[in-house]
Parts: C-alpha cells; sequence; structure tokens
C-alpha cells in the first residue's frame, strides 16, 4: 500500500481530530472527502499541516490547516491555492501523478 493510498483512508476514516476537521474544511470548500486522494501531508510546525489534494476532475489544491488554540478542532485553512496548472514543477509531481491515477478509480 503506498503513501498517497494510506493518507486517502486516513482522510477518510481517520479517528484523529486532525482527520475529522479536515474532512469538516474539505466538505466547506464543497468537495467529498470520499472522492478526494490525499496525496501529501506533512506537519510544518506546531499545530500546522501541510498538504495537497488531487480530485476526479483533476483539479489539485495545496493547503495549510492551522489551530491557533492547541486543538485540531479549532483549526482553520490559512490557505487554499488551486495549482492545477504548476502542479509539474512542484516536488510533489510523484505522488500528485499517482494521486491522478488513484482518483479515476475506486480508492
Amino acid at each position: 500500500m503506498t503513501d498517497v493510498v494510506v493518507l486517502t483512508q486516513l482522510l477518510r476514516t481517520g479517528d484523529d481530530p486532525f482527520w475529522s476537521r479536515l474532512r469538516s474544511v474539505v466538505l466547506a470548500r464543497g468537495f467529498d472527502p470520499e472522492t478526494v486522494v490525499l496525496v501529501e501531508s506533512c506537519e510544518q510546525g506546531d499545530m500546522s499541516e501541510f498538504g495537497i489534494l488531487v480530485y476526479r476532475d483533476k483539479r489539485v489544491y495545496q493547503y495549510a490547516l492551522c489551530s491557533a488554540t492547541g486543538s485540531w478542532l479549532d483549526g482553520n485553512l490559512v490557505e487554499w491555492t488551486d495549482i492545477t496548472d504548476r502542479w509539474h514543477s512542484t516536488p510533489y509531481k510523484e505522488s500528485i501523478e499517482e494521486g491522478l491515477r488513484l482518483a479515476q478509480s475506486p480508492v
């Protein structure tokens, strides 16, 4: 099982407050977490997480989720950037390519 598959499963079913909050913010942006592929997720410091999401329609978004209160339940998006036109030049190209393939089939 690849990292992309594991991250996507955590996004969809993870019990940790971080995964629950990420599902909520993805829904608030109008996307179904059951059809999103999470290709990157990494800690950027205390209560700050960077990630990249891929959608079935081949859109790619970079996000940063942070919490000022010390609880992911209060986490807010501080970045939500459409990188669809420039993901090829990012260091995450390989995982995004995998995510685009997986987004077209059930994970």
